[in-house]
């Protein structure tokens, strides 16, 4: 047997994951092959047998191939030092599952390299202001998984990042900590500039009490804005007129429109703006701008969605209903019903996006339940195939089992199988050409084929991962299995004597 032959089943994993290959109990118990195997994919620990897992050098050559076989050792590696230091290098989650988390010394160690460890302790420790106050010295924010937080430990944190003292909210009108936080040595503007806007993003009205001089300090403002967008209403002399403080509010929220100056409403700029995140807003934009076709072909290429608020005439230009689908292909649904029956512009839109082709609108003349669908028209059809074998996907009817139609898709994308109809899916020679151009097309083949030793061998031919479709009745197979992996290894003279 084949699969029996250590030599030849290490030829073979040297090309593929050994997890793909079927392994007989007499290689497993193989321990060269067993560590050849484990150095390739340390997962292959999953499935060994309980005696193996208890192997020292098996669970570490599997840990240092794959931390995450980690989860698979015995519970007696999972307190092993060394083994868990090696799997809290890949991910410090494992803290969870390992009994070391509550080791204070070991845990100490953990978060001096990476604060965030703290995130993963156990509580008890979460607890330690000793554990806590090492980890927020090597991370400040550390401090958001504190169990225990006191003055000291929050002033490390801050000391380490300054917004760390977003985890200490009860020291936040600290003077020391804000001034450590700061970096500041005293009460200097930035801790005074902090304090107004921390001020501010509870009530905007405190600038009313603020000198006329910061009103007008467009950097300020811009601050100010980020804390508040309602901010905008109190900027004061040309800072009133200023498009990009508008901007800025209106990105924040949408509730600043009400104090702009009408000027400021009517900029493109600013109608841009709120109809990205309202599309709605144009139904409340000045009726003779909307009238504008250069306006409005700015407008979609700019605005997703936007071509279902403008006018009928302008869902009939062929230029507008391109332009607007560059930015969003489902915009064709938006179109006027002539102009999809202009097949030339049909197929710019398909040239665009192929998904057009399943948002065409059904109060059209172009429909499913009429003949003269362009999807029924078999000579587009063919053509929109050999151009974008994706087109398989929108079909429907009678083009779900035209074995011609799907011949030219799977050419190109053996995958394309899946969309036709069963009796298309069960066809051997349909089924050998998908395989052939990609092996993971096995999956969509009809159940008989799936263990037809032809489209089987040609499927792992060209992918060794299409074994995973193959009917189990095939895939336990060890031989067949191995003479298919080991001839397209062969094939590419790849394999090793």
């Amino acid at each position: 047997m084949i699969g029996n032959d250590p030599e030849l089943y290490m030829a073979a994993i040297r090309f593929m994951d050994p997890e793909r290959i079927f392994i007989s109990e007499d290689v497993k118990s193989n321990r060269r092959v067993l560590l050849f195997a484990l150095q390739r994919n340390g997962n292959l620990l999953k499935h060994l047998s309980e005696e193996l897992r208890m192997d020292r050098e098996i669970v570490l050559t599997a840990i240092r191939n794959s931390p995450n076989s980690f989860v698979y050792c015995d519970n007696a590696f999972k307190s092993d030092k060394e083994i868990v230091d090696i799997a809290l290098g890949h991910s410090l989650e494992y803290l969870r599952i390992t009994p070391l988390n509550i080791d204070k010394e070991f845990v100490m160690k953990i978060v001096e390299r990476n604060g965030y460890a703290l995130e993963f302790v156990h509580f008890t420790l979460k607890e330690d202001k000793q554990v806590v106050l090492a980890a927020v010295k090597q991370n400040g924010f550390a401090l958001e998984f504190a169990e225990f937080i006191d003055k000291e430990i929050v002033l490390e944190a801050v000391k380490q990042n300054g917004n760390a003292i977003e985890y200490a909210k009860e020291f936040e009108d600290d003077d020391e900590v804000l001034k450590v936080a700061y970096g500041q040595s005293g009460y200097d503007s930035l801790y005074e500039e902090e304090l107004l806007l921390s001020k501010i993003s509870k009530d905007p009205e405190c600038l009313l009490d603020e000198d006329m001089s910061i009103r007008s300090d467009k950097e300020f403002m811009k601050k100010a804005i980020c804390a508040n967008p309602l901010c905008i209403q109190y900027a004061w002399g040309e800072l009133k007129n200023d498009l990009e403080l508008a901007l800025t509010a209106l990105n924040e929220s949408l509730d600043a429109i009400e104090y702009l100056n009408e000027d400021l409403k009517k900029n493109k700029s600013v109608i841009f703006l709120v109809a990205k995140i309202q599309p709605e807003s144009l139904l409340r934009v000045d009726e003779e701008l909307m009238k504008n076709r250069e306006f409005i072909l700015e407008l979609v290429s700019q605005v997703r969605g936007s071509c279902f608020y403008i006018g009928q005439e302008f869902k009939a230009d062929a230029q507008i209903m391109l332009t607007a689908m560059r930015l969003d292909y489902y915009s064709i649904s938006s179109a006027d019903p002539e102009l999809i029956k202009d097949y030339s512009f049909l197929e710019e839109a398909i040239d665009l996006n192929i998904n057009a082709l399943g948002c065409i609108p059904y109060n059209g003349s172009i429909r499913e339940d009429r003949k003269d669908h362009i999807l029924q028209d078999r000579e587009i059809v063919l053509k929109l195939v050999r151009k974008n074998p994706l087109t398989l996907g929108f079909l429907f009817r009678d083009m779900l089992e035209d074995k011609e139609v799907f011949m030219e898709g799977v050419k190109q994308n053996g995958s394309m199988i899946r969309y036709a109809r069963y009796v298309l899916q069960n066809d051997k020679e349909l089924a050998l050409v998908a395989v052939k151009q990609d092996g993971m097309a096995l999956r969509y083949v009809g159940g008989e084929l799936k263990k037809d030793r032809d489209v089987v061998w040609e499927a792992i031919h060209q992918c060794e991962d299409a074994i995973e479709f193959v009917d189990e009745s095939l895939r336990n197979d060890t031989d067949f299995i191995l003479k298919c992996t080991l001839s397209k290894v062969k094939k590419n003279n790849q394999l090793v004597n």
